[in-house]
């Protein structure tokens, strides 16, 4: 009813529709943040958009530019205090003594702006970071074997600034140790490559007033060689003309020298001449070598375990023997022919008194032995029967004696002589028409004498 105090009042009914906000206040911070412990107190600022305004801190209007208020409830509400829009803890927030309900630093608040019309809420939750956070990576360090007590590892790279660090795991031998500022050394003598290789450590490192954090370290052991091979440059002599096989020498160790598993040769200018044994360093001919003084070079390598290679140059020198046998037969020599097989003996000489050899050869070799120096006559020499090659009685051979380094040669002549064959002076009675044999193939000179046994005087012939 409506009067104006003068005219007769009028009623009107009036419809009242209830309805929920059509613009109500939209929240825009996020459901979760963080911030680090310390002395202050702000929390953070509520934010909130009505359709058609950007977002603004503190106050925010609506479509009818409605000033926005704003609260908080929830969990932890008590301790926080909010001054407009801006939401403080009461106390500065301590991670180390937490005020939340849980007491685990996470803090839970409702969020609430009215635009008269209605309240919007969202939850929030607010967590504290330990401003002396540390992190520590899994890493890897190495040392080489037998290092000294004290040597330096390696330090531990961390983020933040431990206080202490410790080892926590990995090192049941004892051999490191780590310092206040991560620095890992040596603690003991007794890292060998070759007995173990690399180890894990378990790092802790420390701070007042963080959480402590752990990675694994891993310590690679290098390998360092603890052998030495003493190998120099040499020389060698081998005859020119050296068949496959020849032996040239071994390669000679200097003094002190580690031992050497294998032996090779890796490169020279006539390495295809030569072939080493792995296992002794003898170097012996591969190919049969020319009839020239000349020198020859090849690169030996010589390999042993813990050791570095080592290499060296061996100079061969191809010479002619200096020293070779001295054949002392003449060329030229006779024998009788006869029932005696023995032809001659070898004689030769030799500087180095070295043990010699004896050999023949030629065309009538096949018609003799030799056993040591002695050469002999397969048959006895028969100068009615020769059995040399031009069947004239001259038996043609090639002395060989060979002193270990060279073979000397020499040709020589056996010439049969020619025997008389003899007939003893007999005076046999022979009967007429009886013959007289003798055991030589040769003319006979008979004297006879005869007499008349009838007296009758006849003619005697013969």
């Amino acid at each position: 009813t409506a009067s104006d105090g003068t005219n007769t009042s009028t009623e009107q009914d009036f419809t009242i529709n209830v309805i929920s906000n059509p613009n109500p206040a939209d929240i825009t911070n996020p459901n979760n943040i963080s911030r680090a412990e310390g002395t202050s107190k702000t929390a953070f600022t509520i934010t909130a958009t009505d359709i058609g305004n950007t977002a603004f801190t503190i106050t925010a209007t609506d479509i009818g530019n409605t000033a926005l208020t704003y609260g908080i409830s929830g969990t932890d509400a008590g301790q926080f205090d909010i001054n407009g829009a801006v939401v403080t803890f009461k106390t500065a927030p301590d991670f180390n003594a937490p005020t939340d309900n849980g007491n685990n630093n996470v803090y839970d608040l409702i969020l609430e702006v009215n635009d008269t019309l209605s309240t919007t809420t969202q939850p929030i939750t607010i967590t504290i970071l330990n401003e002396n956070t540390l992190a520590i990576a899994n890493q890897t360090l190495s040392i080489d074997e037998n290092a000294a007590v004290d040597t330096v590892v390696g330090t531990v790279a961390t983020t933040g600034t431990p206080t202490a660090f410790s080892i926590t795991s990995g090192n049941d031998a004892g051999l490191f140790k780590i310092n206040a500022t991560g620095q890992i050394q040596v603690a003991t003598t007794g890292l060998d490559y070759e007995n173990k290789t690399s180890y894990t450590l378990s790092i802790k490192a420390s701070k007042t007033d963080a959480d402590p954090k752990t990675a694994d370290i891993t310590i690679t052991i290098n390998n360092v060689n603890e052998n030495t091979i003493a190998l120099n440059n040499q020389q060698m002599n081998v005859l020119k003309g050296s068949a496959i096989n020849t032996p040239v020498g071994t390669v000679a160790l200097s003094s002190g020298s580690s031992t050497v598993n294998t032996w090779s040769i890796t490169g020279g200018a006539n390495k295809d001449n030569y072939k080493i044994d792995s296992n002794s360093g003898e170097i012996k001919v591969k190919t049969t070598l020319a009839d020239t003084i000349t020198t020859h070079t090849i690169t030996v390598q010589a390999s042993g375990t813990d050791a570095d290679d080592k290499t060296a140059t061996i100079t061969i020198n191809v010479i002619a023997n200096p020293n070779p046998a001295d054949i002392t037969n003449p060329d030229n020599i006779s024998r009788d022919e006869g029932t005696s097989k023995t032809a001659f003996t070898i004689t030769a000489t030799d500087i180095g008194n070295t043990a010699l050899t004896y050999g023949i050869s030629g065309t009538d070799a096949g018609q003799f032995d030799i056993n040591g120096a002695v050469v002999t006559f397969k048959t006895a020499p028969d100068f009615n029967a020769p059995t040399d090659n031009g069947n004239n009685n001259v038996y043609d051979l090639i002395l060989e004696v060979n002193d270990t380094l060279s073979t000397t040669t020499q040709p020589i002549t056996i010439t049969i002589n020619n025997l008389v064959d003899t007939l003893a002076e007999q005076t046999p009675t022979v009967n007429a028409g009886n013959n007289i044999t003798t055991s030589i193939d040769k003319t006979v000179t008979l004297s006879a004498t005869g007499n008349d046994p009838d007296g009758d005087n006849a003619a005697l012939t013969y």
